[in-house]
């Protein structure tokens, strides 16, 4: 495993989601992610000052640079969201986000986890599995901005990340629109 600071690691990051050629599949448990997109959401900083008609009005009119990535990429697409209730505020937004935009755009299967169901398992946390032969491990501070990656080879055991999978899978709810 190797951990790289967070310039480094976008980069690498790409490489390995050019690389992937049948599945991708992504844990997301930090619960506010505000630190990452109160900087450049509108969306959410609407969201944030109640105004969630013109959050989900901006949401609607248009896509990120993720969602078109992701359409474009013939994969298996599907994400984790480990929740706690009662939804805080980003988390409301954020599920708005899934059904208006990852799922109709990005292709993606979207399930939620509750939190509470899942609270004792090891490695719980931000992570990606790429064709289930590589992982990427996002590290985040308190305030939900991204510190640094923590990057499994092909030739690394990622046993335990894979049998975490199938372990969420088994409590996750799909999300629809």
């Amino acid at each position: 495993m190797k951990t790289l600071p967070r310039h480094q690691a976008l980069q690498k990051w790409q490489t390995y989601w050019a690389d992937t050629k049948d599945e991708f599949f992504k844990v997301e448990a930090v619960q506010d992610y505000g630190g990452e997109d109160a900087q450049w959401s509108d969306s959410y900083k609407l969201w944030l000052n109640g105004d969630k008609n013109g959050a989900i009005k901006l949401l609607k009119n248009g896509s990120n640079e993720w969602s078109k990535q992701t359409s474009q990429k013939p994969v298996l697409k599907r994400r984790i969201r480990i929740a706690k209730e009662p939804y805080c505020p980003y988390l409301e937004w954020e599920i708005m986000h899934y059904k208006l935009v990852n799922i109709p755009y990005g292709d993606e299967q979207v399930y939620l986890v509750n939190y509470e169901d899942v609270a004792g398992e090891s490695l719980l946390g931000d992570f990606m599995i790429f064709d289930n032969i590589k992982v990427v491990n996002s590290n985040y501070s308190e305030i939900g901005k991204m510190l640094n990656m923590d990057f499994y080879e092909e030739n690394e055991d990622i046993s335990e990340f894979l049998a975490l999978k199938e372990r969420l899978l088994l409590r996750a709810k799909l999300l629809t629109i």
